[in-house]
C-alpha cells in the first residue's frame, strides 16, 4: 500500500505541475468538464444514513454533488453500463441534485437509481487522515506551487474535506493552502472557496482514500 501511494503521489505531483504550465494548459475549462467526471464507487462501512453497500456495487459515482440539465443525456448514457448514479452531497445541498435537473434526477430518485450519499457520515476519521496526509505530502512536494492563483475559486464543503470528522486536522491543511493563495476563509460557515485544481483533486482522491 505504501509503494502504491508513493506512486500515486508522484503521478499527481507530475500531473498537477505539468497542467499548470501555460504551454501545456488544457483548452477546456474546469467548469466545462466538471460535470463529466465519474468513477466506480468503493463504499465501505455503510451507515443507516446511506444505502447498503450491496446497492452501490455497480453504480457510477459523479465527483460533483449534482449535474446540470445540459449533461442529462450523458448521465442517461451511464445507466446503460451502471445500475444507478451516486453523488456525494453535503447535507446543506441535499435537494440540489433534484433542483438542478428535475426532469431526470427526480424520476431516478423515485426509482431508487439516484443515491445521494452524505459526506457527513462517509468521510470518517480514517478517510480524513488519509486525505489530509496526501494533501500535506503534495503541498510539501511543491505540487501546487505552479498553479495559477488568478483562477476563480469554487466552494468545497467542510464535510468533503473531513472537517466534520476532524476539524483540527483539516484546518492544518487549509492553513497551508491559504498561505499559498489556494484557499480562502469560509464565507458561509459550511464550505471553503478553493482553487479549482486542488478542489478537483480532493473530489477525485476521495474515491481512493475511502475505499
Amino acid at each position: 500500500m505504501g509503494a502504491e501511494w508513493a506512486h500515486v503521489k508522484r503521478w499527481l505531483c507530475d500531473a498537477l505541475c505539468a497542467s499548470s504550465r501555460p504551454h501545456q494548459a488544457a483548452r477546456s475549462t474546469s467548469r466545462q468538464r466538471r460535470d463529466l467526471s465519474y468513477g466506480t464507487l468503493p463504499i465501505s462501512n455503510p451507515t443507516t444514513a446511506n444505502p447498503d453497500r450491496d446497492a452501490l456495487r455497480n453504480v457510477a459515482y459523479l465527483y460533483e454533488p449534482y449535474w446540470f440539465q445540459n449533461s442529462g443525456d450523458w448521465v442517461k448514457s451511464l445507466l446503460l453500463f451502471f445500475n444507478g448514479i451516486a453523488l456525494l452531497v453535503p447535507d446543506y445541498l441535499r435537494d440540489r441534485p433534484l433542483l438542478s435537473d428535475p426532469a431526470l434526477a427526480q424520476p431516478l430518485d423515485d426509482q431508487g437509481l439516484l443515491h445521494r450519499l452524505s459526506p457527513d457520515t462517509l468521510v470518517d476519521q480514517a478517510t480524513t487522515e488519509a486525505l489530509t496526509q496526501l494533501l500535506d505530502d503534495l503541498i510539501s512536494a511543491g505540487a501546487f506551487d505552479a498553479l495559477d492563483g488568478n483562477k476563480a475559486f469554487t466552494e468545497l464543503s467542510y464535510s468533503r474535506l473531513g472537517g466534520l470528522a476532524d476539524a483540527g486536522l483539516t484546518e492544518v491543511v487549509l492553513g497551508q493552502l491559504r498561505e499559498r493563495g489556494l484557499a480562502l476563509s469560509s464565507e458561509d460557515g459550511v464550505s471553503v472557496p478553493m482553487h479549482p485544481k486542488v478542489r478537483a483533486l480532493v473530489l477525485v482522491v476521495l474515491l481512493a482514500v475511502s475505499g
